[in-house]
């Protein structure tokens, strides 16, 4: 899966948190990725 795939080919210092973004989410959640939430991929 994803997951896998990043937390054992990337070599970072950093933590990532996989969403999948086709999944239901909490409000909380959708609150904070909104507020402290970085885009790495968007489709065109």
């Amino acid at each position: 899966s994803f997951y896998w795939d990043v937390k054992e080919k990337v070599h970072s210092l950093l933590s990532f948190d996989v969403v999948e973004a086709d999944k239901p989410i909490s409000e909380e959640l959708k609150q904070e990725i909104e507020k402290d939430g970085v885009i790495i991929y968007e489709k065109a």
